[in-house]
């Protein structure tokens, strides 16, 4: 007998969402090989040390020409002697990065939901692949997921008390999208529970338990599961078995909610990051004469400049590292030296196609990932004691950025750096040199991210 277009239909649903779950990520066009210019995905564990209700697998450190990583997540939530365990709503929070979930949630859909018996997929691709990102996973028991549960809970209890010879096996996939698909019914239900109110939501089940069972009954009938469609429709019709299952459900829900709220009713927390190595001593390019007067011409000449400079630093022997930080300088400059210095590092840049302040020191691996020096030109040094008597001796006096020294490092005490660089005060131009100087401090937190500068003094 051929299948109805309903029961066709469902069945396509059906399929599809298996697919898409067991098939692994490959973004169109993209390489499934790690490349040089990648960093990489990672889980930094949950939000809290004993909080481990969500299992998650890194599946793809990273991959692809777009850096994507990918992450199972596995639903670990306990009293699997009871019902199996009880579904999360999942919500995820980006920073720098893209997300999609595999099976992908319904249209319109605020969360995803995580059942512990079907696994999600995390796939994450940087905005900007030389950039630190995160993806921060909540997980939290709501009025739809408890209805979910309950909804499956009724259901695997009647197969569980099905009559001898009347044995039916159901795939997983097909109880949940019935239990999702039947979850309205049971809403008032869910909330009594929800509120504490096991009796009102035990009274409210047996009137609705009827009415459930007909409609599971009809889905399964659309499922093309008839052994199934003939438990749940006998099911309704013998009220023995719906006081035993309302029993049951009497003695589940409270031990669900409780589990839920030992954890002080916070969310389950899942934090994956996306980290671009460091860049160090492999990021220092020394160019022939001959190199350095092509990149020149690449600016000077080519249509293309960025490409232009990729090329001929690759023809120099170039590592991607080192072309890798002339991208993130828009392939304007290139690096000449580096200094380690823990979170933060200090790099020497040199930008051929300038007239003046060729040389110039930026401060990297922090957040941002660089920072210049020479920004400092809109710094007011008009507060500074010295000022007065400086500006009276030089009516026009500017502090020239581009004309910049590195002095020091010091140790914050918050466990941060400070950088300390000396600039040249001018009195209106370039070419308008005084004796006198600035002391700027650039000033950065324990884990690198960058808090402001700040002017030290100024002096002769």
């Amino acid at each position: 007998m051929s299948m109805s277009y309903p029961r066709r239909a469902l069945h396509i649903v059906l399929v599809s969402s298996v697919i898409l779950v067991s098939l692994p990520y490959a973004p169109t066009g993209a390489s499934t090989t790690q490349t040089e210019e990648c960093g990489t995905w990672k889980w930094e564990g949950p939000g809290e040390e004993k909080d481990l209700r969500i299992k998650t697998t890194l599946i793809i450190g990273s991959s692809g020409d777009d850096c994507h990583g990918a992450f199972r997540l596995k639903n670990d939530t306990g009293v699997w002697w009871l019902g199996g365990g009880y579904s999360l709503a999942l919500r995820a929070h980006s920073e720098n990065a893209n997300i999609v979930w595999r099976p992908p949630p319904p249209a319109g859909a605020q969360s995803v939901l995580l059942t512990p018996w079907i696994d999600v997929e995390l796939h994450g691709t940087p905005l900007n692949r030389t950039s630190g990102g995160q993806v921060f996973v909540t997980g939290d028991m709501t009025l739809g997921t408890v209805a979910v549960d309950t909804s499956i809970f009724l259901l695997k209890a009647v197969l569980a008390l099905a009559p001898p010879g009347l044995s039916c096996w159901i795939p997983e996939e097909h109880i949940l999208f019935t239990g999702i698909r039947l979850s309205n019914i049971l809403v008032t239900a869910t909330e009594l529970a929800l509120r504490g109110d096991f009796t009102g939501a035990w009274w409210e089940l047996l009137q609705i338990a009827h009415h459930f069972y007909e409609a599971s009954g009809e889905v399964m009938v659309g499922l093309g599961i008839d052994c199934a469609a003939e438990i749940f429709k006998g099911a309704a019709k013998r009220p023995v078995i719906i006081a035993k299952i309302a029993w049951a459900y009497l003695t589940w829900v409270p031990i669900v909610i409780w589990d839920y709220i030992k954890y002080r009713g916070q969310s389950a927390n899942v934090l994956v990051v996306y980290t671009y190595p460091d860049f160090g001593p492999a990021a220092i390019w020394k160019p022939t004469p001959e190199d350095f007067a092509e990149f020149q011409r690449c600016h000077l000449q080519s249509s293309s400049p960025m490409d232009c400079v990729v090329s001929v630093m690759q023809s120099s022997g170039a590592s991607p590292q080192a072309i890798e930080f002339t991208r993130l300088l828009n392939g304007e400059a290139f690096m000449e030296s580096f200094e380690e210095f823990g979170a933060v590092d200090l790099a020497m840049i040199v930008y051929p196609i300038r007239a003046n302040d060729n040389f110039q020191y930026v401060l990297i691996n922090g957040t941002p990932r660089i920072v210049h020096a020479e920004d400092v030109w809109e710094m007011d040094i008009s507060r500074d004691a010295n000022y007065p008597a400086l500006v009276r001796k030089y009516p026009n006096l500017l502090l020239w950025g581009g004309d910049n020294r590195f002095e020091r490092t010091e140790q914050l005490l918050n466990g941060g750096q400070r950088f300390v660089f000396r600039y040249s005060l001018v009195n209106g131009c370039h070419a308008c040199e005084t004796d006198s100087y600035a002391l700027v401090a650039f000033d950065f937190d324990s884990t690198g991210r960058f808090l402001g500068m700040k002017l030290l003094s100024l002096g002769e």
